[in-house]
């Protein structure tokens, strides 16, 4: 009986460590590698240029996107308020500036982000982090993150805003990390695209 009950001890907290053992491990100290990694910026100026040639084409039509007009910021539904600009503009900077390194901690609970001496510790278990604006006109921001497979995916919600989505995972070979960047701006305006980054030695 003593030795059944060993076995199946042993055999739960063998069970446990493999389980642990399926998050791959994201630690160490990344650079940017730009040449690498898909521009943002120049994904949606494509996409706005290619539907606004769509509008010409079919008799013209609402003008939308996110580019920058003579009004700022426009939405789906038209012009955008100062304060919407403010808080789109915050959340466009979150999807242009790649930060130039990252120092990632890994494990179950959680992940450490550490960008340009800013420190981020992101729960797994989806518990938002609040931020209060750091900025006049800007909007506060949540964090929440989790384990999803091999990836830990980090969501960025800007208050009166957008949400900017981070997919962190390592490359097929392991040697570099894939950030997949989802920005989603509600009304159907969203764009994918990844950052690369290479160990630093």
């Amino acid at each position: 009986m003593k030795q059944t009950a060993a076995f199946f001890v042993a055999f739960v907290l063998l069970g446990s460590a493999t389980a642990r053992a399926q998050h791959p491990d994201l630690s160490g100290h990344w650079a940017w590698n730009q040449g690498q990694s898909d521009n943002p910026r120049d994904m949606m100026q494509s996409r706005d240029s290619s539907a606004g040639e769509r509008r010409r084409g079919s008799g013209g039509g609402s003008r939308g996107g996110f580019g920058r007009g003579r009004g700022g910021y426009r939405g789906g539904g038209g012009e955008m308020s100062d304060a919407q600009r403010s808080r789109m503009r915050q959340t466009m900077d979150l999807v242009f500036n790649a930060p130039a390194s990252l120092v990632l901690t890994a494990a179950d609970s959680g992940l450490t982000l550490v960008t340009e001496g800013d420190t981020l510790v992101v729960p797994a278990n989806g518990r938002k982090v609040h931020r209060n604006a750091t900025q006049d006109g800007d909007g506060a921001l949540d964090i929440k993150g989790r384990w999803q497979g091999n990836d830990f995916v980090v969501e960025r919600s800007v208050s009166g805003g957008g949400k900017v989505i981070e997919d962190y995972l390592r490359s097929a070979e392991g040697k570099q990390l894939f950030v997949i960047v989802t920005f989603d701006g509600g009304r159907g305006r969203s764009i994918t695209f990844r950052r690369i980054y290479d160990p630093i030695q």
